[in-house]
């Protein structure tokens, strides 16, 4: 679980950067695009991430409640 609470960490970091290079720096529209298209694609793993932490929440329950 705690590695999941990483991982997610680190890709809202890595997005809140991308973010701030887009609004920050003059960069062409392309490479815009495929900024924004890179902090998608993080999201898209982030809410994957959140699921799995909320499978393995209720697993640890279910193991908790079984002792």
């Amino acid at each position: 679980m705690k590695s999941t609470k990483e991982k997610i960490s680190k890709l809202e970091l890595v997005n809140q950067k991308i973010e701030n290079k887009i609004t920050t720096s003059s960069i062409s529209e392309e490479e815009i695009q495929k900024q924004k298209i890179k902090t998608r694609e993080n999201e898209l793993n982030i809410q994957k991430l959140k699921l799995t932490q909320i499978t393995q929440e209720r697993e640890l329950e279910r193991a908790m409640s079984a002792i």
